[in-house]
């Protein structure tokens, strides 16, 4: 039985969302002709309060997207309509209750930062805790492959792009190359938006406009 004000949140997480598909690489129309239901265990205890708006809104984005979220992250906050994240109470034993679910990084309001100081070492040892304010700084934490695939997807296009263009036909061969040098001179912009590691920066590769 969930309380009108957690509905509340769950509509607030839905709508970011619509307005944010772009942002997010969503498909604009993923809401219409389905019906998103969101389904909280144990339905016989009442439930209630604005707490679960950030982990409602990243199960949305998680089904929507069809990426898996991290399952080794818990997270707490109130949501607005413009994905800002708001304080909440009872902190301390939320992290009790990620601390006994073997949960070690948890994402907190930043609003919140200021009660860790008030709070006992014990409860807030071996926890990672990562206040944020806004609720695009969840996502790298919960989808940690979102920023790979949409990489990927980046590069494969770039690619065929200049793979169509070489075999259209032989008077293209300056497309290809303007193409390929294009592709070349955003790698850096690539590898520097999507902060990949040294290790796995991408490098430009030989395409045969013959091929």
């Amino acid at each position: 039985q969930l309380g009108n004000i957690m509905k509340e949140s769950a509509h607030a997480g839905l709508s970011y969302l619509r307005s944010k598909a772009k942002q997010l690489g969503l498909n604009p129309d993923f809401f219409k002709g389905k019906e998103i239901h969101i389904h909280l265990p144990e339905g016989a205890i009442p439930k209630d309060g604005p707490s679960a708006g950030i982990t409602m809104a990243m199960a949305m984005l998680s089904a929507v997207s069809g990426i898996p979220a991290s399952n080794n992250i818990a997270m707490t906050g109130e949501i607005t309509l413009t994905g800002s994240i708001l304080a909440i109470g009872g902190l301390n034993e939320k992290l009790l209750a990620a601390k006994r679910n073997d949960i070690k990084t948890i994402l907190i309001p930043k609003d919140n930062e200021i009660d860790l100081k008030e709070m006992p070492d014990k409860v807030k040892e071996g926890l990672k805790i990562i206040p944020i304010a806004k609720l695009e700084e969840a996502i790298p934490y919960v989808f940690p492959d979102m920023k790979k695939i949409k990489f990927t997807i980046i590069i494969l296009t770039s690619i065929l792009l200049i793979k169509c263009t070489s075999v259209e036909e032989i008077s293209l061969e300056d497309e290809f190359d303007y193409q390929r040098n294009l592709f070349t001179e955003n790698l850096d912009s690539f590898n520097q938006e999507f902060n990949l590691p040294a290790s796995t920066k991408v490098e430009s590769a030989v395409i045969d406009s013959s091929d």
